[in-house]
């Protein structure tokens, strides 16, 4: 087969220039919606280009040949011959058709268009439809008015030129971007040239306004659930609430019904989940999960939070989880929690508990419960000969079957001395860690009374320096700053002490500058350590923002 001519090579590009083809997704509204509104070109001149031309002064039409190149307004229809009656303003066009508008672009062979209502029809046509990301070819294409498109026998894709990964085929296919929905009549959805789903009649987004209608398929294979295809259908039911009902049927285990509810009210907002399978083939019996999450603010400076998680078995996300980080899930969380923000305070109040979804974990490695947890947090800037003052206080009931349980207090005040300048800063820091235990069920032979104190110190300084530099062909500034930290924790005896809630942090580098390398109150880690680091950060000079950072 020999090269296109350079026409229609020409045609092709100018159908698909300045469209992002970033998406490929067929059923989803990502591109932005788009405001079309009734234009009236009747009075504008029509401006035309040709290698020859001729008129019928009779006939009051005229003809042009070769490489035509008509505007009108906001119009433009490129053909190789253009007929123009110039009583009606019809135009008649054949050969390398590439028609125009800010709404539609479309190409073919032969194409009838009204330059005063704007309404025509292309036959065998390429479309795209710029504003949807959305192309395909259709046996014909009517333009029934601004935004809305009429086709039939047509394919409907949102991945770029080339790829089919997610292919519409219907008969019919109507889109209508004043409303930014397509409706498809008798229309097969096909993944990977594979057809996944039929309907005589479905609606779909083609931008990002909410509207009721199936979402993007999920289609896939996985040895615990074989053949897996969910079919999510959304349903906008008001401004302030929304339910999208997800049918799901997998090969080996049955059909599931999932669902999702978005609230929000005036003080906050949630979500519910819930996941129900009647008859796992595989398992046996009935399975299923629900999740609450939901936050509101209750009052000036009062918040609340509820977070409820249910699975029906152990093995329930394994099976049918959707991801490697739900599959991967060993406890389920369940709490409630009030917190109110002070000036330089913040209080919080919590209770929690854990469904432990892997059986294999032992008794004494699950979580603890904290019923209830209180704590607060202050931090206290420009006190007095301006020193700052930090405290950490709590409070936590933990509980967990057939282990050591009870109270813990903590209390870990410090007081600072920032001083800062535009080339350092220096700042000396004391404080004194203090936790204390009332235990049931603990150990034999230990203290079921344990406390320890700790006193703390630290140094933390460091200089700036800087200079200009080119950042690929861009002003920027290079920074050089050098910081030294030295950390002094006695030792104390915390043999007696329980572990709660208690672990190391990760080594990294903001790690290095902490005052106890344990996360929780439980453990008080002695040091006598100092810390010289050297960090190094661009900064583009026109925006500020940070280009570079390495330490």
């Amino acid at each position: 087969m020999g090269q296109p001519e350079p026409s229609v090579r020409a045609t092709a590009r100018s159908l698909d220039e300045g469209i992002d083809w970033g998406a490929c997704q067929l059923l989803v509204g990502a591109p932005p919606s788009i405001q079309l509104s009734e234009t009236d070109d009747s009075g504008l001149p029509i401006e035309a280009s040709a290698d020859s031309a001729a008129a019928d002064l009779n006939a009051e039409q005229a003809t042009l040949h070769g490489d035509v190149d008509l505007v009108r307004g906001d119009t433009r229809l490129q053909a190789d011959e253009v007929v123009v009656n110039r009583l009606t303003s019809a135009v008649d066009a054949r050969g390398n058709i590439l028609l125009q508008r800010p709404d539609i672009r479309m190409s073919g062979e032969r194409a009838e268009y009204q330059l005063d209502s704007r309404q025509g029809r292309v036959e065998q046509a390429s479309y795209r439809v710029p504003a949807a990301h959305a192309r395909g070819d259709a046996a014909s294409a009517e333009l029934v008015g601004p935004g809305i498109s009429r086709y039939s026998d047509i394919t409907y894709s949102t991945c770029q030129p080339g790829d089919d990964a997610w292919l519409l085929s219907a008969n019919a296919l109507e889109i209508d971007q004043n409303e930014g929905f397509g409706t498809a009549r008798n229309a097969t959805l096909r993944f990977m040239g594979a057809p996944i789903l039929y309907a005589p009649w479905f609606t779909f987004p083609t931008d990002n306004r909410r509207r009721s209608g199936l979402l993007v398929p999920s289609v896939g294979h996985t040895g615990n659930t074989g053949f897996d295809l969910s079919v999510p259908y959304y349903f906008n039911l008001a401004e302030n609430y929304d339910l999208t009902l997800t049918p799901r049927y997998m090969s080996r285990r049955g059909a599931l019904l999932g669902g999702e509810f978005r609230f929000l009210t005036r003080t906050g907002r949630g979500e519910l989940k819930a996941d129900y399978l009647p008859n796992d083939r595989e398992y046996g019996s009935a399975r299923g999960s629900a999740s609450l999450r939901a936050n509101a603010g209750l009052a000036p400076r009062l918040t609340g939070a509820l977070r409820l998680n249910y699975a029906s078995d152990s093995q329930y996300l394994e099976d049918l989880g959707s991801s490697l980080a739900v599959t991967s899930t060993t406890h389920l969380e369940r709490a409630g929690e009030l917190r109110y923000f002070g000036d330089d305070w913040d209080l919080l109040g919590r209770v929690q508990q854990y469904q432990t979804i892997d059986e294999r974990i032992p008794a004494r490695n699950r979580p603890y419960s904290r019923l209830p947890q209180l704590r607060l947090d202050l931090f206290k800037p420009d006190g007095l000969a301006g020193t700052n003052y930090l405290l950490d206080a709590e409070y936590v009931n933990f509980y967990r079957d057939d282990s050591v349980r009870g109270h813990r207090v903590q209390l870990f005040p410090r007081i600072g001395l920032p001083l800062r300048r535009s080339w350092g800063y220096i700042e000396p820091r004391v404080g004194a860690h203090f936790v204390s235990y009332m235990l049931t069920d603990q150990i034999e032979g230990l203290d079921d009374s344990p406390s320890s104190l700790a006193g703390t110190f630290s140094l933390d300084g460091g200089l700036y320096f800087d200079r200009g530099m080119n950042y690929f062909g861009n002003a920027a500034t290079q920074t050089l700053e050098p910081r030294l930290y030295y950390l002094y924790v006695p030792r104390v005896d915390q043999d007696d002490q329980p572990v709660f809630d208690t672990g190391v942090f990760d080594f990294n580098f903001d790690n290095l500058f902490r005052e106890n390398r344990f996360n929780g109150p439980d453990r008080f880690g002695d040091a006598n350590q100092l810390t010289l680091a050297l960090t190094s950060r661009v900064f583009s000079d026109q925006s500020g923002a940070e280009l570079l950072r390495a330490s």
